[in-house]
């Protein structure tokens, strides 16, 4: 029909809450984390840098769905490193931190307008308003993958994953060598004879066996 309204259905309502939950609870509790390990800072420092350009393109296309998806990967990453790391006492500071939380907000106010806000003005102590703030730019450099992860399986289950290099990654004899050797993966390929080996380079191999 020509007047049809849109889909108004409320289903995956209850999961954005939950979302919405999570992402109040990091920057509420752990805005003032110190991040020890320099392989978690690095990490921090690289993915904050590929969401803002996964987002800032996103809302230029007009691709919401996929902007949110990128950003709840990233709040997933950060209440990972978050977990177990002390927090600040006194000067101590963590820049590479505080610059992802204070980015995270950004991101999110097209998106949850009023809890950026709150966050922005109540927690981080910046000065009103988030929407007035200027948006965050990336660093090209910092968008490009220093490992990639290379899924394991076999006979279409997963059984391990390799963190490869780029190249690497693209190199079918290596990986399945690496796939071979690993003790996680050995065990359930020499359970039979391996029938077919199907590579998909920088995502995944799967031994089919038989």
């Amino acid at each position: 029909m020509a007047d049809a309204g849109g889909d108004f259905r409320d289903t995956g309502i209850a999961g954005m809450r939950r979302f919405i939950d999570r992402v109040w609870s990091l920057i509420s509790a752990y805005s003032d984390v110190v991040l020890q390990e320099e392989k978690d800072s690095r990490e921090v420092l690289l993915r904050m840098h590929q969401t803002i350009k996964k987002v800032t393109e996103d809302l230029q296309d007009l691709r919401y769905n996929t902007a949110i998806s990128a950003i709840m990967e990233f709040v997933n990453l950060l209440r990972e490193k978050a977990q177990g790391k002390i927090k600040r006492a006194g000067k101590v500071r963590c820049a590479e931190w505080d610059e992802a939380i204070r980015t995270l907000v950004l991101l999110l106010a097209p998106f949850t307008p009023h809890l950026a806000e709150e966050a922005w003005v109540n927690i981080l102590g910046e000065k009103f308003s988030v929407h007035n703030a200027a948006w965050p730019g990336f660093r090209e450099e910092f968008t490009l993958e220093e490992e990639i992860s290379v899924i394991v399986q076999v006979n279409g289950k997963l059984r391990g994953q390799l963190r490869l290099s780029p190249e690497e990654s693209l190199d079918k004899e290596k990986i399945e060598q690496l796939a071979s050797s690993d003790t996680k993966v050995s065990g359930w390929i020499h359970k039979g004879k391996v029938k077919k080996v199907i590579f998909v380079p920088g995502k995944l191999i799967n031994f089919v066996v038989t």
